[in-house]
């Protein structure tokens, strides 16, 4: 199996799970944040489902110069939104996996912020920090952030609390 397609099997599974935990955001609580330093969670949620847009730049182009003066955040209002946002991103980048070889992800890539390199590996690397880890990290903050609202949390790798029936003798 090649790279892109282990990476094509993970970017389906942690689409997946991705998709359920948008489908639980409470998005009457969008401005909430747990503490003054973090995101609110509507943006936080819309930085997730930036992410997937990542690979496919990463698979597309060699260096990405980030300009931090014309990024527009996406900030979604819904579910539908998130998903509407996020689904087609997750389909490009499968679609830009299934064209790339070991060779490719062999090349270097870097990311710059207005001119100043930041980060450089070879593709497959980037790929995998950048985006993968990346999403899985946020994700997991956001599950925090439902927690402390009192959202149910439905399961991702196994059972969560919400899920588990408490047997009494």
């Amino acid at each position: 199996m090649t790279i892109s397609e282990n990476f094509i099997e993970e970017l389906k599974a942690e689409a997946a799970s991705t998709q359920k935990i948008f489908s639980v955001i409470p998005f009457e609580k969008a401005l909430w944040k747990p503490h003054e330093k973090s995101m609110e969670l509507a943006r936080l949620v819309g930085h997730i489902a930036e992410i997937p847009e990542w690979i496919t730049l990463t698979v597309k182009l060699d260096d990405y110069d980030f300009d931090v003066a014309s990024y527009k955040p996406f900030i979604p209002s819904s579910i539908a939104e998130t998903l509407d946002f996020f689904n087609p991103k997750v389909e490009e980048a499968l679609i830009e996996l299934s064209k790339t070889s070991n060779d490719d992800l062999e090349k270097e890539w870097s990311l710059s912020v207005v001119g100043q390199t930041v980060f450089s590996a070879p593709k497959y690397k980037a790929i995998r920090q950048m985006s993968f880890n990346h999403l899985i990290h946020h994700r997991a903050q956001l599950t925090v952030y439902l927690r402390i609202l009192n959202v149910a949390l439905p399961n991702i790798y196994g059972p969560t609390a919400d899920d588990r029936i408490t047997k009494t003798n």
